[in-house]
């Protein structure tokens, strides 16, 4: 249940990257990539009511903000993209493909430091005696 938002990330990415490639695919694609970066912080905000309280709640709490910047960042950028309509309107574009495509890879890297940060090990207790 932990790997979904890391998972919804890359369908993010891939829907960006590579459905709208195709020209019937354009505005579909960057809709499906947008949904997904809105989907991805609820996911993780859903994981984490259900998980509890642990050690590594303090790191995932302090992550998640960052996700939901660069979420809000992807989906800025992918109306960017949308608002040009085209393969043949976007051919122009200065910068809005590659403030999507890092907003979005960031995305998926805080998803997966976000999934790894609730996998670490606790510290073993010291056995000095005092």
């Amino acid at each position: 249940m932990g790997a979904v938002p890391a998972v919804i990330a890359f369908l993010a990415l891939a829907c960006g990257v590579l459905l709208p490639r195709v020209d019937g695919l354009y505005v579909p694609g960057h809709v499906a990539a947008l949904v997904l970066a809105l989907a991805v912080p609820a996911a993780q905000g859903r994981t984490e009511r259900n998980r509890g309280r642990s050690r590594a709640a303090g790191a995932r709490r302090f992550l998640f903000p960052g996700m939901m910047v660069l979420a809000v960042l992807s989906v800025i950028a992918s109306a960017m993209l949308l608002d040009m309509g085209s393969i043949e309107g976007a051919a122009g574009d200065i910068g809005g493909m590659g403030l999507w495509l890092l907003s979005t890879a960031g995305l998926l890297g805080l998803s997966i430091a976000v999934l790894g940060a609730g996998q670490r090990p606790a510290a073993k207790p010291s056995t000095r005696d005092a």
